[in-house]
C-alpha cells in the first residue's frame, strides 16, 4: 500500500446523495466491481445493465468519497411498499405479506477494496431506515440480493441479517443467489456494532453532506 493510500484510509469520507456529475464515476466503479473484482461470480448481463441510466427515478443513490475526491463506495436504495415493488427492486422473487412492508432495498452496491468503505454506507442507510415512516408505518426490514458465492452475505450475519436462498428472479449473476434481510428489531444492534467498529478504526469515519435519502419520509428529523 502506498503512502497516499495509507493517508486516505486515515481521512474522513464524505457521504451524500449522488449528483448528476457523479454518474460517470459511479458507472465506472460499478463496472470494475462487477466485471473485474467479482471473481466469485459470472456476470450474465451487458455492462450497460448496471449503469445509472437504468436506475429507477425513485431510487436514492448514496455515494462515499475519499478525501482526495475519489469515489470509494456507492449503493442504490429503493423503497418497496408492495410485493411487486420488492421483486422489481431486488430482482428476485421474495414473498411477503402486507404486515412485512414497507422494506428498504439495497442494490448495485460496490466499493474500492480493502478500506471497509461500504460499511459507512450501510451505517447511514440503516440509521435512515430506522427513522423513516411511510404513511405512518416504520420500515419493517432492509433487504438485498447477492450471488451465493459473494462473501458479503456471510459477513453481515454477525450484524443480525438472515441469509436465505432465492431461486427465481432477474438475476445479474449466473448461478445460485441468496437474499439477505435484517428485520427492524435488529436495526439498532447492527448500528451499534458498526459504530463500535468505527470507533475501533475498522469502519471509516465520515461526514454526511446535504439531504438524507428519502427525506420526504423523514420530515420529523432535523435535516
Amino acid at each position: 500500500m502506498t503512502d497516499v493510500q495509507e493517508e486516505e484510509k486515515k481521512g474522513r469520507l464524505v457521504v451524500r446523495l449522488s449528483k448528476p456529475e457523479d454518474t460517470e464515476e459511479i458507472d465506472a466503479l460499478r463496472k470494475v466491481s462487477y466485471l473485474e473484482t467479482a471473481s466469485w461470480a459470472e456476470f450474465r448481463r451487458t455492462p450497460d445493465y448496471i449503469s445509472v441510466a437504468n436506475d429507477s427515478a425513485e431510487d436514492q443513490v448514496l455515494v462515499a468519497f475519499l478525501p482526495s475526491g475519489k469515489l470509494a463506495a456507492t449503493v442504490r436504495l429503493g423503497l418497496a411498499k408492495t410485493q411487486d415493488e420488492l421483486i422489481e427492486q431486488l430482482g428476485a422473487v421474495v414473498h411477503v405479506n402486507e404486515e412485512q412492508l414497507p422494506i428498504m432495498t439495497a442494490g448495485r452496491a460496490c466499493a474500492l477494496p480493502g478500506g471497509g468503505y461500504y460499511k459507512a454506507l450501510r451505517l447511514v442507510f440503516l440509521d435512515v431506515a430506522h427513522a423513516m415512516r411511510v404513511d405512518g408505518r416504520p420500515i419493517v426490514a432492509q433487504m438485498g440480493v447477492n450471488a451465493a458465492n459473494n462473501p458479503v452475505p456471510r459477513s453481515v450475519v454477525r450484524l443480525g441479517y438472515e441469509v436465505f436462498p432465492v431461486d427465481e428472479g432477474d438475476f445479474i449473476f449466473s448461478g445460485p443467489h441468496v437474499a439477505n434481510r435484517i428485520n427492524r428489531d435488529r436495526f439498532m444492534q447492527a448500528i451499534f456494532l458498526l459504530r463500535m467498529e468505527q470507533q475501533a478504526g475498522k469502519t471509516p469515519e465520515w461526514d454526511y453532506e446535504g439531504p438524507l435519502p428519502f427525506k420526504q419520509y423523514l420530515s420529523w428529523v432535523r435535516q
